[in-house]
């Protein structure tokens, strides 16, 4: 059971990681939108969010 324990706490610390990392993105976009001054009175671009394969998030202009 030590192994299993080990491993569900890796599994946390990454879904922690990847939480922190959404939740940044998430304030960006909200600054984003909340401030269209910012933008010339119009919204900004939209960014399109996609996942690397070693789970890390990235936010790109579309």
């Amino acid at each position: 059971k030590p192994a299993s324990s080990s491993n569900q706490e890796r599994r946390i610390g990454s879904l922690d990681a990847a939480n922190s990392r959404l939740m940044a993105a998430l304030t960006q976009e909200k600054e984003r939108y909340s401030n269209p001054t910012l933008h010339n009175g119009r919204p900004p671009n939209p960014t399109k969010l996609s996942i690397t394969e070693n789970g890390e998030f990235k936010n790109s202009s579309c």
